[in-house]
């Protein structure tokens, strides 16, 4: 794949993820140009770095208070999904994965059920 094509679903990618957590403040640089490969692979490694520190022991993501919030971290596992790029690199202290969060939730952490109205 293209670096300049890489790069750009990247930074769209943590731009979104970052952006949906409260506590990160971001600044963007839409004007950026990443010349080489090993600029994508920093951008990407700060981009864990900002959602593994909003990470929960129990492997999910928090939103507004130090919960996990079912929706943040089906966002975050959807747009790592969408890019191509594997979630092993976030792990909680715990061990966990936001995919384990996700499964211990079931269907009852779907926002909207009960009582969680997070989105």
């Amino acid at each position: 794949m293209d670096v300049f094509k890489k790069t750009y679903q990247v930074l769209v990618i943590i731009g979104f993820l970052v952006s949906m957590m409260s506590a990160v403040s971001v600044s963007a640089a839409p004007n950026q140009v990443f010349t080489s490969q090993e600029d994508v692979d920093i951008a990407i490694a700060k981009g864990f770095k900002a959602i593994t520190s909003q990470m929960n022991d129990d492997g999910g993501i928090r939103w507004f208070d130090e919960s996990s919030s079912v929706a943040t971290t089906i966002r975050v596992v959807h747009a790592l999904a969408a890019a191509g790029v594997t979630q092993d690199y976030l792990i909680s202290n715990s061990g966990k994965r936001p995919i384990d969060f996700l499964k211990a939730q079931g269907l009852m952490g779907l926002p909207g059920r009960n009582g969680d109205t997070r989105l």
